[in-house]
């Protein structure tokens, strides 16, 4: 979450999308999303998924998720 913050604020993104592949990362990516949106840090502006082949055949869910940042994006940054 800190991470996801910090590119946001840091590099002066307005947007930004992150990528999860696998039942363990897609779980985190959402939590994060979904503690920076009821913390008012970001808005969730899409969703995608998608499927992805491994080399060794395996077939890994993915989830992209763009969200961009609130305009109380700093306020509640410098708060915290």
């Amino acid at each position: 979450m800190r991470g996801a913050k910090e590119l946001i604020y840091k590099n002066g993104f307005s947007e930004v999308e992150l990528h999860a592949a696998g039942e363990s990362s897609i779980h985190t990516l959402s939590v994060v999303v979904g503690i920076l949106t009821e913390h008012g840090y970001v808005s969730v502006s899409r969703i995608k998924t998608s499927t992805l082949v491994t080399n060794e055949g395996q077939h890994l869910a993915k989830l992209m998720i763009r969200v961009a940042k609130t305009e109380a994006f700093e306020e509640i940054y410098e708060a915290f």
